[in-house]
């Protein structure tokens, strides 16, 4: 997997990361927490697009839930489920249900349902109040 350098996110404000050769590496999916991180990044290899995808949704979480707020990449491998692994981000919230669900709401409003298409059905986002 290619290198990345992961922008200073002080500086930028957000959790924002350069990347080369249209992948991430550990190092970009650092930004994100994942309890299996070698089959997140092979997953990740295999479903480059959601390179892209994966900056700017980590990107809206810190501008709708706070820059601080935690993020996990979870990967559903279950053949008897849609029978192809899928990626989750799970935004981690210290948040009440309904503020979280009320920001999940503005977060898909505002951006993820226009770019849903864009993870090819290989991508979802939902909120866990922690």
């Amino acid at each position: 997997m290619s290198e990345v350098s992961v922008e200073s996110a002080s500086a930028a404000g957000l959790g924002r990361w350069a990347y080369q050769n249209g992948s991430i590496s550990a190092a970009a999916t650092a930004a994100y927490q994942s309890e299996a991180s070698a089959a997140v990044a092979q997953f990740l290899q295999e479903n480059a697009f959601l390179n892209d995808l994966l900056v700017e949704i980590r990107d809206w979480v810190s501008k709708v839930f706070g820059a601080a707020t935690s993020v996990r990449l979870d990967l559903l491998d279950d053949p008897e489920f849609r029978g192809e692994p899928q990626l989750y981000v799970v935004i981690l919230t210290p948040l009440a249900a309904e503020a979280a669900l009320a920001l999940q709401a503005r977060l898909d409003d505002e951006w993820w349902l226009d770019n849903l298409e864009r993870a090819r059905g290989k991508l979802n986002i939902y909120t866990e109040c922690v």
